[in-house]
């Protein structure tokens, strides 16, 4: 049996191993803390996990628009959003990149702020102007 010192668990200890103030004092030897570190995410519980957090639509308000950029391609337009980095506004729609461009444009002149939504495509899909 080993003894414990003060030092926490994350064994549960049945009503039979506690001392009359409640608190644990001994664990059979199959719990020996000398086993290892237990797992608290198994590997296939934390790969769909992953695979969610690939998937999700964020809204990222009161941002600031860092930067910029463009080139000459037809709906190429980039903003570094504070605090998110640097996203491809969504160029599915001509008429639409041209107005997020615009909006993200003017808050990076004037230093205003932002909400945006980037979906699971990693591209800014809605952008609103505070």
């Amino acid at each position: 049996m080993t003894t414990i010192q003060e030092t926490p668990t994350l064994i549960p200890v049945s009503e039979t191993d506690r001392d009359g103030a409640g608190s644990p004092t001994e664990l059979p030897e199959a719990h020996s803390i000398a086993e290892g570190v237990p797992t608290f995410i198994p590997p296939a519980a934390l790969v769909e996990a992953n695979a969610a957090a690939e998937s999700i639509t964020a809204w990222h308000n009161g941002q600031t628009v860092t930067t910029m950029w463009a080139n000459s391609s037809a709906n190429n337009g980039w903003a570094v959003i504070a605090g998110v980095g640097f996203r491809k506004v969504n160029n599915a729609d001509e008429t639409s990149h041209q107005t997020m461009v615009a909006l993200l444009s003017l808050a990076h002149a004037t230093g205003g702020k932002v909400n945006v939504r980037i979906d699971a495509d990693d591209l800014i899909h809605e952008v609103y102007a505070l």
